[in-house]
């Protein structure tokens, strides 16, 4: 399979391990050796990336532990004071982490520090197996140490009355059984919770602070903990901004008594790491850096033989993706559709609303709903219909996001 990666200008480095046809970069890109190439989505391909910085960057793609469209995590693996990974890949997969780093030509037991981006069980699932059997240490957003022995998932259920009822609205009107794969999934969750709340965080990653030539920015909106690393010119984004796919939104939530208990004060507002506002200043922030910081994200970095090496500039073209499916749904509101279940139905096709995509598709629907009310486009009636106010305010309200706030 012939590699082709995509940027900005074309440029190619004869020394790579595996010469890739005319690769377009950015001009600040990297040489880059192709280790393994993996298959079509990527998985189990291993690169080493040379930045001018002086940055060296090695990668392995590792599999998730079922079968999800966003292909393989990728994990990196950095130089200095031992090795730093960011991020470990799922539940299952630290023996693949270990062996990728074996193949990279790294000594596993180098590894200082696991760096997870954020509490998704594609990037968090193996980190405490691995630091375990590494003697490692587990560096995270102070969020994710507090929430870790919660069900993140089940706060956002509980914590949101209209993705509630949008979720029953749904399962009210679909009377075929759930398949053998919505069991499947929610088995492994359930593994996946037992093994997070054994994972031990040694260390809380503070918004801009610095450490070994990294600094951490907390980058919420995808998930309430999420943190991106700056090293070398070179952004590490987990899931914040992502090639090919938009990273999906959280809805506005709010904390049980139990978890408000575990949490000091200054992270009771849900409000501030929570929701499609919340995701877009993120975005917008990101921008703030620069617009041709290279972007190193936690999926798609290769895929079908496409190397993405992408800048910050793709967290505007995600900003605009969310503008317009504002429109969309503001559009679809103001023609009758008056329910999130009906807003959602018109923007997923069925099959893309099978099994337990119907969650997802539904949190999408009310985060941007979540928004137009907020912007005073759309009323939330007690009942949970929707109304059009007449407004439309919502892209000047995308755009106030970009100014920092006060």
């Amino acid at each position: 399979m012939a590699l082709e990666t995509v940027g900005s200008n074309p440029t190619a480095h004869p020394s790579a391990s595996k010469k890739l046809p005319t690769p377009l970069v950015p001009p600040n890109g990297p040489r880059i050796e192709v280790l393994r190439e993996g298959d079509g989505q990527g998985n189990g391909a291993l690169l080493r990336l040379h930045f001018p910085s002086g940055l060296v960057v090695h990668t392995a793609a590792i599999p998730q532990d079922w079968p999800s469209p966003t292909g393989p995590t990728w994990v990196y693996a950095l130089e200095g004071e031992g090795l730093t990974l960011i991020d470990a890949g799922a539940l299952g997969s630290a023996e693949v982490v270990v062996q990728g780093l074996r193949d990279l030509g790294l000594a596993p037991h180098a590894v200082r520090r696991i760096v997870v981006t954020h509490g998704h069980p594609d990037h968090d699932g193996a980190a405490g197996t691995l630091a375990r059997l590494l003697d490692a240490q587990v560096w995270t957003h102070p969020l994710y140490a507090y929430l870790l022995h919660f069900d993140t998932w089940q706060i956002a259920r509980r914590g949101n009355s209209l993705a509630r009822q949008s979720l029953r609205a749904f399962f009210s009107q679909d009377v075929s059984p759930r398949s053998h794969d919505t069991t499947l999934q929610f088995q492994r969750h359930q593994r996946y919770l037992e093994a997070r709340r054994s994972t031990v965080v040694a260390a809380t990653l503070q918004d801009g602070q610095q450490w070994g030539g990294m600094t951490f920015y907390h980058t919420p909106g995808h998930s309430p903990d999420e943190i991106s690393v700056l090293v070398g010119g070179v952004l590490f984004t987990g899931d914040h901004v992502l090639p090919e796919i938009t990273p999906h939104p959280t809805v506005l939530t709010s904390y049980p008594p139990e978890v408000l208990q575990r949490l000091p004060p200054e992270w009771h507002r849900t409000g501030e790491h929570y929701g499609l506002a919340t995701y877009l200043r993120s975005l917008f922030r990101v921008l703030a850096l620069g617009e041709d910081l290279l972007v190193l994200p936690a999926h798609r970095l290769l895929r079908r033989g496409r190397l993405n090496l992408l800048t910050t500039a793709r967290a505007r073209e995600i900003v605009e993706h969310h503008r317009q499916r504002l429109q969309r749904i503001l559009s679809l509101v103001a023609e009758g559709k008056q329910t999130v279940e009906a807003v959602t139905r018109a923007l997923f096709t069925p099959r893309q609303l099978a099994d337990g995509n119907i969650w997802p598709a539904v949190t999408e629907v009310v985060a941007h709903v979540e928004f137009l009310a907020q912007a005073g486009d759309i009323e939330v009636l007690p009942d949970g219909r929707l109304r059009a106010t007449g407004m439309e305010e919502f892209s000047r309200a995308v755009d106030r996001l970009a100014s920092p706030a006060p």
